[in-house]
């Protein structure tokens, strides 16, 4: 018998490892049952914004409303995930905007019509150029043009010794001082399963390493997993650096026969750093599938604040089977926030109700060149 139950629990285990969708189920049902979701509103000169979720992980929305300026915050409990709807109905006209960070099987419980649907992490996707000829941004391009200046080369390196060398002085310093708080950094043990199934990429000046990048080969994809340079040096990163890990990327795709390079994770925001770098590379918006978690917005009219966060913060959300952005700039051409990969722009007009937005219409050939 005993012997069975073991059986049983290996076979269970192994089957949550291979369908991500029942893993996904696991995760959210057992978090579900432990925890309870903390409901914080912020206020500043900015506005009012009414937060459910764990700060640590909830607080890039918050952080972009605000900015500089200087929020107060109130603690209103802390609630059970099936309780978050109710009581979130509760406070909504406390705040300009509402904010809940749920997973899939929470979201669930909020009305569609209500709420707009923003993934908590998006991927980046471009294709392999089959020329630096190929590339089109002017950012790009110029990026390219201080890379031939300083001299930079590349070269692949696949020995673990070399590894443990970017790892311990390139790459845990510099995300844990470009990102401060936000930091995530991988576990080693991540680090060298992905280096064994790809290899690391030094970018190099004189023959000196300068940056490196991380990289994995799966499926016919070229996977851009972790760039850092070294001690993370800002003069480095003048020298075009980390554009070097990008377009060195592509050659070394080009040099494997792969067509296709796998950005990962950046934020759902047109005006986000790492969005806007990964985007004058030839990134294209496509969901993340291993993200669980979804940022679900909701305000009751577009107020000032609305207004100024979505003009500052456009938030790519979840729009039937694809991805669309939401904005209310009025200042920017239209075609420098179309991006590839969206389904859709819409814009949000003042005092409009929420989902009162209408369709940006255009050229939607014109990208931002």
């Amino acid at each position: 018998m005993r012997w069975y139950h073991r059986s049983v629990l290996s076979r269970y285990f192994a089957y949550s490892v291979m369908h991500p969708t029942l893993k996904t189920s696991l995760h959210c049902a057992v978090d579900n049952s432990l925890r309870r979701v903390p409901l914080v509103l912020y206020s500043g000169t900015a506005g009012s914004l009414l937060v459910a979720g764990e700060e640590r992980w909830s607080r890039y929305l918050p952080d972009r409303f605000f900015g500089s300026c200087l929020r107060e915050s109130r603690h209103l409990g802390s609630y059970r995930t099936w309780q978050l709807p109710r009581v979130l109905r509760r406070w909504r006209d406390a705040a300009n905007i509402t904010v809940a960070r749920a997973d899939r099987m929470t979201a669930r419980l909020f009305s569609a019509a209500e709420y707009l649907r923003v993934p908590e992490w998006i991927r980046m996707v471009a294709p392999v150029p089959a020329s630096d000829d190929n590339i089109l941004s002017r950012h790009a391009k110029r990026a390219m043009r201080t890379i031939r200046k300083n001299g930079l080369t590349w070269r692949i390196t696949r020995d673990p010794a070399e590894l443990e060398t970017y790892i311990a002085r390139d790459y845990e310093p510099y995300i844990s001082r470009r990102y401060g708080a936000d930091a995530y950094v991988r576990p080693r043990r991540w680090l060298r399963t992905r280096f064994r199934n790809g290899g690391l990429l030094w970018v190099e000046q004189s023959g000196i390493p300068i940056a490196g990048l991380l990289f994995e080969m799966r499926s016919g994809v070229f996977l851009h997993l972790t760039t850092a340079c070294v001690n993370a040096d800002e003069h480095l990163l003048r020298l075009g650096a980390i554009d070097a890990t990008y377009l060195f990327g592509f050659h070394a795709a080009r040099s494997f026969g792969l067509a296709t390079m796998d950005m990962l994770g950046c934020r759902p925001c047109l005006h986000d750093g790492l969005f806007r770098w990964k985007r004058k590379w030839g990134g294209a918006v496509a969901d993340k599938p291993d993200n669980i978690y979804d940022l679900l917005v909701r305000w009751t009219t577009a107020t000032p604040a609305v207004m100024r966060f979505l003009a500052e913060s456009p938030l790519i959300f979840r729009d039937g089977d694809g991805l669309s952005a939401i904005h209310t700039d009025r200042v920017t051409p239209r075609h420098k926030l179309l991006t590839p990969g969206l389904r859709r722009l819409v814009t949000l007009h003042p005092d409009a109700a929420s989902g009162g937005w209408e369709e940006d219409q255009g050229d939607e050939s014109a990208m931002d060149r």
